[in-house]
């Protein structure tokens, strides 16, 4: 993975809602932090799920934002 796959994450992720930007921010910060030595609750399945996700952005296999509110909108209703 280089420097345009998180580039092209953080471009999706700056049309997505307020509340699932704030999300991918609390998952990279504890991701920083298990580097850092702190306790990183991230596991291994996740981690490979993680650069398989990466994988697919750098391909270009990705969904469009409206897309993804989609579906929130259509399961995640309270």
């Amino acid at each position: 993975m280089g420097n345009a796959a998180l580039d092209r994450v953080m471009q999706l992720a700056a049309d997505w809602p307020e509340h699932l930007q704030a999300e991918l921010a609390e998952i990279a910060a504890e991701m920083d932090a298990g580097l850092r030595g702190g306790s990183a609750s991230v596991t291994p399945d996740e981690f490979a799920a993680i650069d398989e996700g990466l994988a697919d952005i750098a391909a270009g296999r990705v969904v469009r934002p409206e897309e993804i509110e989609a579906l929130f909108d259509r399961y995640c209703q309270g």
